[in-house]
């Protein structure tokens, strides 16, 4: 995550989880220098004390407001689950609850993108 020059790296709000073998996992606010980059998803699995070592993703915009939150668990496999409310957004998609998910790939953009709103439907399968 390396940010623009000249610029600090925030990371503000952070849901950490940690995975049955000991690894991290966290959804923060990425932003640089007050700058907001969004939502993302971290992962180490090795080499955490290092930048090197984390793996990341944008997941979503934050949003504005006080109602813009988000937590982490993992399930038992150590596969995250995400509950968001992104609060304000200027395209006017915000202020929803998603659920989002990822059993494999999650730093894939095909995969990572996998979320719903969260409204009691059961979540679609992807192969």
């Amino acid at each position: 995550m390396d940010g623009p020059q000249y610029k600090t790296l925030g990371l503000g709000f952070p849901a950490l989880a940690i995975t049955p073998n000991g690894r991290p996992r966290v959804v923060v606010d990425v932003s640089y220098t007050s700058d907001s980059q969004g939502l993302h998803y971290l992962a180490c699995d090795q080499g955490c004390t290092e930048r090197a070592g984390w793996s990341a993703v944008r997941l979503a915009e934050r949003g504005s407001g006080t109602s813009a939150s988000w937590d982490l668990e993992l399930d038992a496999a150590g596969n995250p689950r995400l509950i968001l409310n992104q609060g304000s957004t200027a395209d006017v998609t915000g202020n929803q609850l998603y659920f989002a998910w990822c059993n494999a790939g999650c730093f894939d953009a095909e995969v990572r993108d996998h979320r719903r709103p969260a409204g009691g439907r059961q979540p679609e399968r992807r192969p």
